[in-house]
């Protein structure tokens, strides 16, 4: 025989044996009838026994006999919990989805609590129980008490949210050459795209071609999707000026004649412009206005600007003519006058020749020049005009003072 476990009997009063219990070997009377005692190893929850017997010699298996009514053990709840909804929901779409609770328990289960956290994309909408109430709206609890065998449920409403702002793409650092004082205008490319909304305008200060000003600037991007998730981002611009200034140096050769044994003060004019700085004032290494020795000096100029730029070094010669090179010139301009009888030609040599000899005959050189000086005064300047007369005179006098020499007392 075998003996099995049931809640209840069902309408024909012969339960069907929901859980098996043991089985027993009987010996059976004339009239078929068997007595035997058993000991159930689980305990029992109240309900109905119902047995079957099996005849071991033809295999043949009765029919579940009537139900008997046994008074068990209460054994403890056992409850399960199902929950349940669309695999996929598109964003701002209302879906429900169902928890169930299950009780196959021994005893009734009461005062049930379950609750259930929505996650921060949904917006709550309602809840329904078929047991108890539900509240709530971040978190929902749903309360009831339910009767052992019983199945309860509770729908739930709810609309997915867009709580993902957009992801923006920036640029790396860039960094560009100045190109005026007030920095570079500066052109990039910055873009935003949202998991829901695609592609988003994206709002950068400074903005792509504004005027970046030398130095560092952070830029500032954001992007906003339908929903109002804000994302943002930076990056650098950097402003440099690595262009030194462009030089200008008068030359090759600065030409001037000395007033003086020392030589002259020469003047000249240098420049130098810079993209960023405008004007820069050069370095040389004699300034204009210096005096300059007799013969030729090597003039080096730089010129820096305020990032600390400097320019290729550039040089120039300043020539300073001394007496022989000035009565050269002297002698060459009267000759092209074609003065008749060539006197001031002959005048001019005179000194030039004292000059030039081996051991230079510098004082007669100085009474030469006087010499010629008074003769201009007289019949010899009569044979210029008023204006070579004086250009002469000017020539004799610096040439004079050139020599270094004295005029007697």
């Amino acid at each position: 025989m075998q003996l099995f476990h049931s809640a209840a009997c069902d309408a024909s009063g012969n339960g069907q044996g929901a859980t098996f219990l043991t089985e027993v070997v009987v010996g059976t009377d004339g009239a078929g009838n068997a007595t035997f005692n058993t000991t159930i190893a689980n305990p029992l929850t109240t309900g109905v026994i119902t047995a079957t017997a099996t005849n071991n010699s033809t295999g043949n298996t009765s029919e579940f006999s009537q139900c008997k009514a046994v008074a068990g053990a209460a054994l403890p709840p056992d409850l399960s919990v199902t929950k349940s909804g669309p695999a996929s929901i598109n964003v701002g779409a209302t879906f429900a989805y169902t928890i169930v609770v299950t009780n196959t328990g021994g005893s009734n289960a009461t005062g049930v609590v379950v609750t259930d956290a929505l996650p921060a994309q949904v917006t709550f909408v309602s809840a329904t129980s078929t047991q108890g109430t539900c509240s709530g709206t971040t978190t929902v609890t749903c309360t009831a008490s339910d009767a052992r065998g019983n199945t309860g449920f509770a729908r739930f409403e709810v609309v997915v949210k867009d709580a993902t702002a957009p992801v923006l793409t920036l640029p790396d650092t860039i960094t560009t050459e100045a190109t005026s004082s007030a920095g570079a205008d500066v052109t990039y490319t910055a873009t935003a795209t949202d998991l829901v909304d695609g592609a988003r305008d994206t709002s950068c200060s400074p903005a792509s071609g504004a005027t970046f000003a030398v130095g560092s600037t952070t830029v500032t991007c954001t992007a906003t999707d339908a929903s109002g998730n804000a994302g943002s981002g930076t990056f650098l611009v950097n402003v440099v000026d690595t262009t030194a200034p462009t030089l200008t140096v008068p030359g090759p050769v600065v030409v001037a004649n000395a007033t003086s044994p020392l030589g002259a003060a020469v003047s000249y004019t240098a420049t130098a412009t810079d993209s960023v700085a405008g004007d820069v004032a050069p370095t040389c290494s004699a300034a204009s206005g210096s005096v300059f020795a007799i013969g030729g000096t090597t003039v080096t100029c730089t010129a820096t600007d305020s990032h600390g730029n400097t320019s290729a070094a550039q040089t120039f010669t300043v020539e300073v003519k001394g007496a022989v090179e000035q009565l050269s010139d002297q002698l060459q301009v009267v000759t092209s006058w074609k003065i008749p009888g060539h006197l001031v030609e002959i005048r001019t040599k005179g000194p030039l020749w004292s000059l030039t000899q081996a051991k230079p005959k510098v004082n007669l050189a100085c009474q030469l020049i006087r010499d010629f000086e008074s003769q201009l005064g007289g019949t010899l300047g009569q044979t210029l005009t008023a204006t070579q007369r004086e250009w002469v005179l000017d020539q004799l006098t610096r040439i004079y003072a050139v020599i270094g020499c004295v005029t007697p007392a």
